[in-house]
């Protein structure tokens, strides 16, 4: 996934990156002191990647540890503005803030201080070319030279941080916008303000209460909790440590009955594994949830071979396409679906936890004999990658 995202943000960027400053729409005042305005969306012809596949990225890359996000070989920003120090540092205090905002949300309008970048904030009129201050055209383009603030700095940050940018609404008609340096003059020259303000447009599904510039909180303690549970069993033995795994996820989160009305179990739901850990009551999960979050503290573990797998499930909670896992213990593989271990479903508190089937093979799928026949069948694509030497359970 990363690879064909990053391609395509490369494919659709590098063509028109530049470091000329790029043409300003300018705040028609005569008088009072004038400010500019540039902004920036990406074009129809540009297909990106969406926002939620680029949250996907960001909870992987966040959770698994994976910084190695150069598309180029290097930082993007080194390359396009090799020798332009202001908008380098622009760029350097902005992806800062953009971090910032990507684990624990908040406001995306920054401020930034021309102090910070280096720009002098005063200047005469004839040292930037300008021969006619009266001319506002010729005034505005003698302040863009004085702080040659470039808007393609945006474009240079979803290269070299896209998923960090998952919540940006890149397609809106003022996705970004700079507002300033407002700035006063006379005959001989102008003072720039000391700042510039920014506003990066948030995706609908990503806005905290519908604030066009506000990111609701994501990911922020996700990994922290889940290694608190990894370290409360660290030392029991590897049946205990996973009974331990089973017993937390389920207390964090209840089965979201809304959701799997709508869900595919096809694993393309970031917040799903967000929701298990987020410690939010309010916030639960379907199957993919489940096996996720499953998966994710037996590879924090380290000593335990933990596979999701999907495919089709019947008779219990989450029937039909479902997710969920199979686990290697002492050399056998054993069946784990906590969905239906978790309170009010069929195979509560562990009748479907580290279990071997009554019977099946991989082909046809395998049977649980329960107060009901539980059955699952593996996905095509799962036999595939996986193959019989894991996806064989215990008999």
């Amino acid at each position: 996934m990363k690879k064909r995202i990053l391609a395509a943000l490369t494919l659709a960027f590098l063509p028109t990156l530049g470091v000329a400053p790029t043409a300003l729409a300018v705040d028609e005042a005569m008088v009072e002191p004038s400010a500019l305005v540039q902004t920036w969306q990406i074009t129809a012809e540009e297909n990106l990647p969406g926002n939620d596949e680029l949250f996907a990225g960001y909870v992987e890359q966040t959770l698994y540890g994976d910084n190695s996000i150069m598309p180029l070989g290097l930082n993007a920003v080194n390359s396009v503005f090799a020798d332009d120090p202001v908008n380098q540092k622009f760029y350097e205090l902005l992806k800062v803030k953009i971090v910032e905002v990507a684990k624990n949300g908040g406001s995306t309008q920054f401020t930034i201080s021309l102090g910070d970048l280096g720009v002098t904030k005063t200047g005469n009129w004839a040292d930037f070319g300008c021969n006619d201050y009266q001319n506002q055209e010729e005034r505005h383009k003698a302040i863009a030279k004085a702080c040659p603030i470039n808007v393609d700095v945006f474009k240079v940050l979803l290269l070299d941080c896209p998923y960090e940018m998952y919540w940006c609404d890149k397609s809106a008609s003022n996705a970004f916008q700079i507002n300033g340096p407002s700035y006063s003059y006379n005959s001989q020259g102008f003072t720039l303000d000391d700042s510039l303000e920014v506003s990066i447009r948030v995706g609908a599904g990503y806005r905290d209460n519908e604030n066009i510039n506000s990111v609701k909180p994501a990911i922020a303690n996700v990994s922290e909790t889940a290694q608190e549970i990894v370290d409360k069993y660290k030392g029991q033995s590897a049946f205990d440590r996973l009974q331990g795994y089973k017993y937390e996820i389920c207390a964090l989160v209840s089965y979201d009955v809304d959701a799997a009305n709508g869900s595919s179990a096809d694993g393309v739901n970031p917040w799903q594994i967000v929701n298990v850990f987020d410690k939010d009551p309010e916030t639960n999960v379907v199957c993919e949830g489940y096996a996720k979050a499953f998966q994710y503290l037996c590879d924090l573990d380290g000593a335990i071979d933990c596979y999701t797998v999907t495919g089709e499930m019947s008779g219990g909670t989450g029937a039909g396409p479902h997710m969920w896992n199979v686990v290697r213990l002492n050399g056998k593989n054993y069946l784990v679906d906590l969905t239906n271990c978790d309170e009010g479903s069929v195979g509560m508190p562990d009748k479907l936890f580290l279990k071997a089937p009554d019977s099946g093979d991989v082909t046809t799928g395998y049977s649980f004999a329960l107060p009901i026949t539980i059955t699952y069948a593996y996905d095509e694509e799962i036999k595939a990658i996986w193959g019989n030497s894991i996806l064989t359970l215990a008999t």
